[in-house]
């Protein structure tokens, strides 16, 4: 046992020298092999690498419970991080795991429409499910998250109405997080045919991007120029290898407006959309499947700099094969892709209280981002949307080509512990210095640079 009153009594003389400047005691703690606290949600299974085929897999992968273990001990008060989500679908605002992290809600849907997805409370769980709340699972962010969800019914609006809705989205959630805060912003959407068309180079589809993009860039700079800083985290897209038939463009048939249609089998719903046109088309039609590049598609399009640098786009990877996340088959890829996180058999919230464990697509891993973004600013809460990008990405780990044929793009996976360890030390103005000392022509020279973080 340790003598508590010789130990102070060694203090005081030590601090009476009059060369020794500070005195305190060395505490030291004991080390266990198992020094991750799990929270005790009701479906959280098992350790790392105890089982990596579902369930909880990818917030294993991403270093979630090291994240969380490392703000408990460090912060006793991390900031409250509001993160948005835009959707076009309806959310279940009375779920168990949702409802208490739930803080601004709009949802603007037909009554007819508001049963067809559950897409929107997929995405809400994967950030935010209430951690440690001994029921279901547990979000990305800790007890720290407000969850805005802004939604219109957009998944088939085209041109100027579904521009609209992009920025009245994009307007309420960055406004809501005021200009205190960066505003986080899930977007989990996109448009397939769009994305498809224009790497089969059809015009049409490349113009209608481009008018899109354009309209929601000269929004975000808007908001910028106000004071509102923002990160846009968006799913890279699932439109690789997905089949199409190449059509004749029929002026009188908004379907054939690309050049090429969705083919999908009988037993798909949408079979019967497309089906007169597999008809006529049957004897000499061309089908093709190929890598899709993730830069067509809304947001991932924008070309301003200022914009672009707040904007992260997510490949994703799939379930562990030995030592290796192999990527989502279907996932865009591209020099767009900027980040990699898990879209393969992932577990969330469903509607009615209910949960699923057999997700898939980059739509599920733009919201682990998202999440892991939420902790770094709940640990650096002044971090700007472009520092925020920056560090996410200097802070992955591995290498994940998303390139597009011979073309590489290598790109790390979201590592919530090391993102949150860069964070708490993150110093803007903290300058590396880099010297070269020499001669060249009988002259002596130096160079010196600075680079900031």
């Amino acid at each position: 046992e340790i003598d508590m009153s010789n130990l102070l009594q060694k203090k005081q003389k030590l601090e009476n020298n009059e060369h020794i400047r500070f005195v305190f005691y060395n505490y030291v703690f004991p080390v266990h092999n198992q020094s991750l606290v799990y929270p005790n949600d009701k479906k959280w299974k098992g350790k790392w690498n105890e089982d990596m085929t579902t369930g909880n897999w990818g917030l294993k992968a991403i270093k979630a419970p090291e994240a969380w273990n490392y703000i408990s001990r460090q912060y006793a008060d991390p900031e409250d991080i509001q993160i948005g989500i835009m959707e076009v679908g309806p959310l279940d605002t009375a779920h168990e795991d949702l409802k208490g992290n739930l803080y601004h809600v709009h949802q603007e849907l037909e009554k007819k429409k508001a049963e067809e997805t559950a897409h929107g409370t997929y995405v809400a769980g994967i950030i935010g499910a209430e951690y440690n709340n001994n029921c279901g699972i547990t979000g990305v962010m800790m007890d720290n998250v407000k969850l805005n969800y802004y939604s219109y019914n957009m998944a088939k609006d085209s041109g100027m109405q579904s521009a609209m809705c992009y920025i009245a989205s994009l307007d309420a959630l960055i406004k809501a997080a005021g200009t205190e805060q960066t505003a986080i912003i899930n977007v989990s959407m996109g448009i397939q045919d769009y994305q498809v068309c224009a790497t089969l180079k059809n015009k049409t589809a490349k113009d209608e991007l481009k008018y899109l993009n354009q309209a929601i860039e000269s929004q975000l700079h808007m908001l910028l120029n106000k004071g509102y800083d923002f990160l846009i985290v968006k799913a890279a897209g699932n439109c690789s290898y997905q089949k199409y038939m190449q059509v004749n463009v029929d002026p009188n048939d908004d379907n054939t407006a690309y050049g090429y249609i969705p083919y999908y089998d009988k037993k798909d719903s949408n079979y019967k959309e497309y089906s007169y046109l597999y008809k006529k088309y049957k004897k000499n039609c061309t089908i093709v499947s190929q890598e899709a590049d993730a830069q067509y598609d809304v947001f991932s399009g924008i070309q301003d700099s200022d914009i672009s640098r707040r904007i992260l786009v997510v490949g994703g990877i799939e379930n562990p094969q030995g030592n290796e996340y192999p990527l989502y088959y279907y996932s865009s890829k591209g020099a767009r892709v900027d980040i990699a996180a898990p879209a393969s058999r992932i577990q969330s919230t469903a509607p009615k209280n209910k949960y699923k464990d057999d997700l898939w697509g980059t739509s599920f891993a733009a919201p682990y981002v998202s999440g892991v973004a939420g902790l770094v600013l709940s640990v650096s809460p002044d971090l700007t949307g472009e520092e925020l990008r920056t560090l996410l990405i200097a802070s992955g780990s591995g290498n994940y080509n998303f390139g597009i044929g011979e073309k590489m793009n290598y790109v790390p996976l979201v590592d919530a512990q090391q993102a949150v360890e860069k964070a708490a030390t993150y110093d803007r103005n903290a300058v590396e210095i880099n010297y070269e000392h020499g001669f060249e022509n009988g002259e002596e020279y130096a160079v010196i640079t600075g680079v900031n973080q």
